[in-house]
């Protein structure tokens, strides 16, 4: 009997797992939700997109290191993305066809990034020009390998779902009214910090088609989601067919990109997607053409005209973001997108150290004199999921999203010190200048179900001695009544004060918090005391472009770093030599180390595109700064 079983599940295995069947995800349904749910996303999103039309597009991709050669090729920095699989197993005998190992995982993890990286094969498109060449997208998906705990990890967590009413046969329910709801899901598998981690759930499947190897596959959402949405389902099948395209596909919507028929439905075969204005209209990217779907039809060749353009086919119809049972590539207007929106909006991740060995030592380029005192706690602990706090802060090269205070959360921060490094993530800072006004940005949401007020402040420590003193009060805002769910972005100009220290870190503490609820107001907040309902962060920020009362001028000229890119070395200018130094990138990951007898420092490899800190010290002289590879 035992025999006969293993059979059974064998040839069930091969009849659910190896047909060539039409796929679709979840992405535009959840969208529509979302905007529903919170149609200040929607608006924001609006504006980003307004405002990435009129940059100096290639200007800024190679400032951030998404650099490419004179004939389209990718020359630029590869963007490593930590993530976390969550697991959501079922014991019912009937699901045993559905186990995963974690080589299933890995081969997963490893198939999306040859996809990315064009280097698959199995038909898909290697890196090249014109309608029958790849384009790399410059992200690398990396099983965590320390937990939020400090802890070492697979990055692959296993839960038991059966634990879930319906879940063994319902799987989780999207156009359905019975299984499991994406809530239960992640309070039984809550998220890891969504700052240093992608969460991604594997599921036994959706409204109950959890043998089937086709229908609906996952959902991702756009990054600019908040953090309790950002995330990424996908059902067991899609790591048991061979070739599987979805994990490659939703993390492209995970990065910002449409399907390349926005506009139209995936099953429309009658009508084409708007496209007055490529950068604007349907999936804003200008060398995918206006396509329809490729939905349940033949996929036609590049030698057949698209009845939506009048020409022949492009590519489109192979495209990863198309509906198609011939995935070969995307396009480098779609990679450009994709760099661009994640800096946008999850810079954070992509220089979370969360991917990087837990045995390696990963010590912030910097020190700062600690607080004398920061929050002990949160007045309202309890039955406060209300996200209310700074969801964003920007400031000189500083962009930082999170989470405001949510007592859904597996561990809810009413206090967070970004200005220090933790294992998971580096610090973050930024240098401004010390002799003229920087824009300083602070976005949050209300998160009530009523209107209410909000009071933002934020201090900045000028004389470094650990207080943040009145005068050191650079923002001080009260909201008008807000209704649920609106947004509101508080914008100050910060010149420091004369006297202020400079060439130093100084601590920066935000503080967002509710100044009324239900109509009644509350304690107005200090630097230290507890929040009401709000949250509170820390970041570091140099004062740059002068001499402060605590520095000491040692050479007639200003030690400057010099990177000569054809050499590969640094050079200290204005006297002097590195003695000990260390080189860091901008994560804090420890590049090279040690002690040089000369003003130059032959680096020992070859550099990506991007930031790097040089640390360095000789006898009593101490230095610091920044180098550019671009």
């Amino acid at each position: 009997m035992k025999k006969i079983s293993t059979v059974f599940a064998f040839l069930l295995f091969l009849n659910a797992f190896s047909q060539n069947v039409e796929h679709f995800c979840g992405f535009d349904e959840e969208m529509r939700k979302m905007d529903i749910k919170f149609p200040e996303l929607k608006k924001n999103r609006e504006e980003v997109e307004t405002k990435l039309r009129n940059m100096d597009k290639r200007s800024f991709l190679n400032k951030v290191g998404g650099t490419t050669s004179w004939n389209g090729l990718y020359t630029g920095q590869i963007y490593e993305i930590p993530i976390v699989v969550h697991v959501i197993e079922s014991s019912a005998a009937a699901n045993a066809n559905l186990a995963l190992t974690d080589q299933n995982v890995i081969d997963w993890i490893d198939r999306a990034n040859k996809m990315y990286a064009t280097t698959y094969g199995n038909g898909f498109y290697a890196e090249g020009a014109g309608a029958n060449g790849g384009n790399v997208i410059p992200f690398k998906l990396v099983l965590a390998k320390r937990s939020p705990n400090c802890e070492p990890t697979s990055g692959i967590v296993r839960y038991n779902g059966s634990t879930i009413a319906s879940y063994d046969t319902r799987g989780v329910k999207m156009n359905s009214t019975t299984g499991a709801s994406d809530n239960q899901i992640k309070t039984l598998a809550p998220h890891w910090p969504e700052t240093s981690y992608f969460n991604i759930y594997v599921v036994i499947g959706f409204d109950g088609q959890q043998q089937n190897a086709g229908g609906l596959m996952g959902y991702a959402r756009f990054p600019d989601t908040y953090d309790y949405f950002y995330e990424s389902f996908m059902k067991v099948a899609t790591l048991k067919n061979q070739h599987d395209t979805t994990l490659t596909h939703e993390l492209g919507h995970a990065f910002g990109l449409y399907h390349t028929f926005q506009g139209i439905g995936y099953t429309n075969q009658t009508d084409c997607p708007v496209n007055n204005n490529c950068a604007s209209d349907g999936d804003m990217v200008c060398d995918t053409s206006p396509s329809r779907s490729m939905y349940g039809v033949a996929v036609p060749n590049n030698n057949s005209q698209d009845p939506c353009t009048n020409q022949n086919y492009d590519g489109t119809q192979y495209n990863i973001m198309n509906y198609t049972n011939s995935n070969r590539k995307f396009t480098e207007g779609q990679r450009d997108r994709g760099i661009m929106l994640m800096m946008e909006y999850r810079k954070n991740l992509i220089t979370s150290t969360a991917g990087q060995d837990p045995l390696t030592v990963l010590p912030s380029p910097f020190t700062m004199v600690a607080a004398q005192c920061s929050p002990t706690g949160i007045v309202n602990p309890a039955n406060n999921n209300f996200g209310i706090g700074a969801t964003r802060v920007q400031f000189g090269t500083l962009s930082s999203t999170t989470n405001g205070y949510d007592s859904d959360e597996q561990s809810p921060k009413y206090y967070e010190d970004y200005s220090v490094a933790t294992c998971i993530r580096p610090a973050y800072y930024t240098d401004i200048p010390f002799n003229s006004s920087t824009e300083l940005k602070v976005t949050f949401d209300n998160g009530f179900n009523q209107a209410n007020q909000f009071k933002t402040k934020v201090w900045i420590d000028y004389n470094n001695n650990g207080t943040f003193e009145d005068s050191e009060l650079v923002a001080n805002d009260l909201s008008a009544s807000m209704a649920s769910g609106a947004r509101k972005v508080v914008t100050v100009g910060v010149t420091p004060p004369a006297g202020a220290v400079t060439n130093t870190y100084l601590r920066m503490r935000v503080s967002v918090d509710a100044a009324t609820y239900n109509g009644a107001a509350l304690a107005d907040g200090t630097s230290c005391s507890q929040p009401q309902y709000g949250q509170v962060e820390d970041y570091a920020v140099r004062l740059t472009g002068a001499l402060g009362t605590s520095d000491v001028r040692t050479n007639a000229a200003e030690a400057k770093i010099v990177y000569l890119k054809f050499e590969n070395k640094l050079k200290l200018t204005g006297g002097g030599i590195f003695g000990d130094y260390q080189i860091y990138d901008i994560s804090g990951k420890l590049i090279q180390k040690g002690n040089a007898k000369t003003n130059e420092i032959q680096i020992d490899r070859p550099l990506p595109k991007g930031t790097f800190i040089v640390n360095y010290s000789d006898k009593n002289k101490n230095g610091s700064k920044k180098f550019l590879n671009n």
